[in-house]
């Protein structure tokens, strides 16, 4: 879901700076050709036939087979935070160039059934709806590539870059099947190995409370479903994981007490807490991890005295406030609570990652 944060800055940016627009490497075009081009972040607005209208948003999702997901979200007027209701829409391929989404959508008592379409083409979804009483009107939206601000951003004084060719000697990388990790112009793409093999990337050194920073790029598959669709993770102390997997355009699933309880969505403390918001950007974009961690303290015999804690932001967005790490995550490479550096997942999914650093705090 598009969060109100994400919107606010992308609009802020448009109306200072104008469009946002950046010269693409041959390497970015090569990456951008290989995702679809219907799957994204659209933004535009409804408009009733007989005056009034409001924002409208929408996440795209590719799902193979020239199928996708559409999960829109109407706002009453201007404001970002008067959300009407939410609901998803199936696509289907009707060309090369055009995605059709059509179907009737209950909107509640007061609003009734809703017959809704909308056509995908060059970037632009247009349309129209109507419940058949007070709601006719149309729809337009265009595609955005919603800014982070952290991205490329570098470590504070006394922060150590972890992604370049010298730093590379930091890592078990001479210890690892050849061809399972793959670094070229400053990107480390997890690569293929045989079944089996040990794969994951760990810092030799062990860490302990400090402001980690990562970017992470997950590759298109939109025939995979779940933690198959695009899947890593970060180990803090190769003990506690932040799960990094395609959770763009997911739905939120939650408790009995109506808490979050998608324990591997993006930017969960896997297996422990679910992130408070998901501000996932669909596979082929640039995101980022920004973590504050804090180290659990030991006794001498090695048991935990007190536990650690985490704070995350993904992609500028605030999705996990002082989480406690009550245990190590299940499957983590370390056994016990003795601390190790930073691990990267090995999961067999082409998952890219530049940028990472790590600032010691006391």
């Amino acid at each position: 879901m598009i969060t109100v944060r994400q919107i606010g800055l992308f609009l802020l940016l448009v109306l200072i700076a104008g469009p946002i627009t950046s010269p693409l490497s041959a390497a970015e075009k090569k990456k951008r050709a290989e995702v679809n081009d219907a799957q994204g972040n659209y933004l535009g607005e409804w408009k009733l036939r007989d005056g009034g209208g409001g924002k409208l948003t929408c996440q795209i999702v590719g799902l193979g087979n020239g199928t996708y997901r559409a999960i829109f979200t109407a706002y009453d007027g201007s404001e970002q935070e008067n959300r009407t209701f939410q609901f998803p829409i199936s696509g289907t391929s009707v060309s090369e160039t055009k995605v059709v989404f059509a179907t009737q959508v209950l909107a509640g008592a007061d609003l009734g059934t809703f017959a809704w379409k909308t056509e995908l083409e060059a970037g632009r979804l247009v349309g129209d709806f109507s419940n058949e009483k007070n709601y006719v009107g149309t729809m337009e939206l265009k595609r955005i590539e919603l800014p982070v601000s952290t991205l490329g951003i570098a470590p504070p004084e006394g922060g150590r870059k972890l992604l370049q060719e010298a730093a590379l000697a930091d890592w078990n990388l001479a210890e690892l099947p050849t061809g399972s990790w793959l670094f070229e112009d400053g990107v480390l793409t997890v690569g293929a190995a045989a079944a089996g093999e040990p794969r994951h990337l760990a810092l030799k050194t062990p860490h302990g409370s400090g402001q980690i920073h990562l970017e992470f790029r997950l590759p298109y598959q939109p025939a995979a479903r779940g933690q198959d669709r695009g899947q890593s993770g970060l180990w803090l102390q190769g003990l506690y994981e932040i799960q990094i997997v395609d959770s763009f355009g997911a739905g939120r699933t939650t408790d009995n007490f109506g808490a979050f309880d998608d324990l591997d969505a993006l930017g969960s403390v896997l297996g422990q807490k679910a992130p408070s918001d998901l501000p996932a950007l669909p596979p082929g974009e640039w995101q980022a991890l920004d973590i504050q961690f804090v180290a659990p303290k030991l006794a001498a015999d090695g048991t935990v005295e007190s536990p650690g804690e985490v704070t995350v932001r993904l992609n500028d967005v605030l999705i996990q406030d002082r989480t406690p790490l009550e245990k190590p995550t299940e499957g983590a490479p370390r056994a016990g609570q003795t601390p190790a550096g930073l691990v990267l997942q090995h999961a067999g999914s082409p998952v890219e990652f530049r940028n990472i650093w790590l600032v010691a705090t006391p």
